[in-house]
């Protein structure tokens, strides 16, 4: 019988505290009545396991962990130890209700615990807490072809000091992170995958926060991703907060680029995401990816269709599309004789056929799609986008 805390009042637990009852010897066990005596005599608990786990279908013991444990809180590191990484892993349930359980139930708590963290999906909403975390969990591990960024090698050195929850289970061949879900900023999406438009070309600059730029590499161990461009992506561009900047200066027509109105967030700006993460090969390697979050149609049909192995155009996401990404009316400026201004070009004016500030909802599809949810059309961008010759155009779609 699973233990719920609405079973007990103060009272209750009080008691329990105060008992005597050695909980280790089931066969000792006695409770006390939390109300007024029974004239029944006591009855002593079952024998049977509490709750025999191993003998139950995965889809009982999912439903199990979900309902007791509720969702768990993870937290990367301790910042009171700047030399040790120390992540922790704690269930909902309070933990002065934790301590008056019988020690039986303590060890299935511990128990379910374990199998939450090795079983679930973890999500991330920011992105130190996704390297910090892979970083203590999978620091001494290989990274496949990935190289880790080498501003984060000074953290690989630090000792990781695992809590019990989430430690490697001798007999199981998982360590916790195949199931990942990106919830991020913009701009943390921009430094994960490294993306490189201006004027955000290298680590360190205006934009790219050091530390977590290209620490994409750690979804090499992912079996299982979650990218959601929600709330959080849609709150702000990364050019926004250029501040003191080219982006600053008002413009003849009366524009601060760094506040133009009607910016192709759900459209331009997830799929030059999800090109650049392409073309670093962060992504080919993983099963099953799924999309959340409102986004133009073209962008989900076409990432959708790619994901499930669909062909794409000869050059697709290699150096020379990356460089058209990067360059949107260089060739343009230099045929007219003009001075190339990335700010009249970054970031990219929606001409999408829905704009993008009108989409409404949070629509999801994965790889293992059916089609049901997307909608029909051309996977290319939709709208009057001005790309008259081959020359000018800066991206392939």
């Amino acid at each position: 019988m699973l233990y719920q805390q609405t079973a007990m009042d103060e009272d209750h637990l009080a008691t329990l505290s105060a008992s005597t009852t050695d909980y280790s010897n089931p066969t000792s066990w006695e409770f006390e009545p939390a109300s007024s005596p029974s004239k029944d005599p006591p009855q002593k608990p079952s024998e049977a396991p509490i709750l025999p786990i191993k003998n139950l279908p995965s889809e009982i013991i999912s439903t199990i962990l979900d309902f007791w444990i509720g969702e768990p809180t993870l937290f990367p590191a301790d910042p009171y130890h700047p030399t040790l990484l120390t992540p922790t892993y704690t269930s909902s349930i309070p933990p002065q209700i934790l301590k008056v359980l019988p020690l039986p139930l303590q060890h299935e708590h511990n128990l379910l615990l374990h199998q939450k963290w090795l079983r679930s999906e973890k999500s991330f909403d920011d992105a130190y807490r996704f390297y910090a975390t892979h970083i203590a969990v999978l620091g001494s591990l290989s990274h496949g072809a990935f190289e880790p960024p080498r501003q984060l090698r000074a953290m690989l050195c630090q000792q990781a000091v695992l809590p019990e929850a989430m430690r490697p289970h001798p007999q199981l061949r998982l360590h916790g992170l195949e199931k990942i879900r990106l919830d991020l900023t913009a701009a943390d999406y921009f430094a994960l995958f490294r993306v490189h438009v201006p004027p955000f070309e290298r680590p360190g600059s205006t934009l790219h926060d050091q530390e977590p730029y290209g620490a994409a590499v750690f979804l090499a161990h992912t079996e299982q991703l979650v990218l959601c461009f929600g709330d959080l992506f849609r709150s702000t561009h990364p050019w926004y907060d250029l501040a003191d900047t080219a982006w600053d200066g008002e413009r003849d027509d009366g524009v601060v680029p760094r506040c133009r109105p009607g910016v192709c967030t759900e459209g331009l700006l997830i799929d030059w995401i999800l090109t650049y993460a392409w073309h670093h090969g962060y992504l080919q390697h993983i099963p099953k990816i799924k999309l959340q979050g409102g986004m133009q149609p073209w962008v989900r049909e076409k990432w959708m269709r790619i994901f499930e192995g669909g062909d794409v155009e000869e050059g697709f996401a290699g150096e020379a599309h990356i460089e058209r990404i990067g360059t949107i009316g260089l060739q343009e400026a230099v045929a007219q004789g003009m001075i190339w201004d990335p700010a009249e070009h970054y970031p990219p004016k929606c001409a999408c056929e829905i704009p993008c500030g009108r989409l409404g909802g949070d629509a999801e599809c994965e790889s293992d799609w059916d089609g049901d949810c997307l909608a029909q059309g051309s996977v290319e961008p939709w709208g009057e986008w001005d790309w008259s010759t081959e020359e000018a155009v800066s991206v392939v779609w």
